[in-house]
């Protein structure tokens, strides 16, 4: 009987064991926060071929997510692009990700880059792996990563010019 309970037993720890790994490890990956590491990707570019990331930081980068319909999105783009340009000779590059699998059409974030004269590096989810990885709980979301490859801060919802002056001004 003793046997018979102590086997029983073990079998109960090793499904709860099993259970409990599982349920830990599942593949769910979390969102991308302040402390990872980039989690580098080749994408699309507009007027491109494909590019990584990486190809793009030779210092501070920060990395925008948006979506054509998003009017927080489009609001920020001046202050993105003005921030581009005041930095590029400061190790700082700003590039962004279009949600092409959250557009409604495809062929609507090109109509917004040339609508808006984007000047800015555009890549395009076009199949939902960045959404995938990095997990953005909205749009915009924008990423600042630092000379060591290190998300520093995760900003959700609209940026502005000062917003992005301090956290850059914090890493120079």
């Amino acid at each position: 009987m003793k046997k018979r309970s102590w086997t029983l037993a073990v079998l109960v720890g090793a499904c709860v064991a099993i259970v409990f790994f599982v349920w830990q490890f599942n593949g769910e990956s979390k969102p991308v926060q302040a402390g990872d590491h980039l989690l580098d990707m080749e994408l699309d570019v507009y007027k491109g071929a494909s590019a990584s990331f990486s190809d793009y930081q030779d210092g501070v980068l920060v990395l925008n997510v948006w979506a054509s319909w998003c009017e927080p999105c489009i609001r920020e783009m001046p202050a993105l692009m003005e921030v581009a340009e005041d930095y590029r000779n400061k190790g700082v590059s700003v590039i962004t990700v279009n949600s092409q699998s959250k557009e409604l059409r495809p062929e609507d974030a090109i109509e917004f880059i040339e609508e808006q004269g984007l000047t800015l590096p555009v890549f395009f989810d076009s199949e939902g792996a960045f959404m995938q990885a990095f997990k953005p709980s909205s749009l915009p979301t924008t990423y600042i990563i630092d000379q060591n490859n290190v998300v520093t801060d995760v900003l959700v919802g609209e940026v502005t010019k000062e917003m992005l002056d301090n956290k850059l001004q914090e890493l120079l």
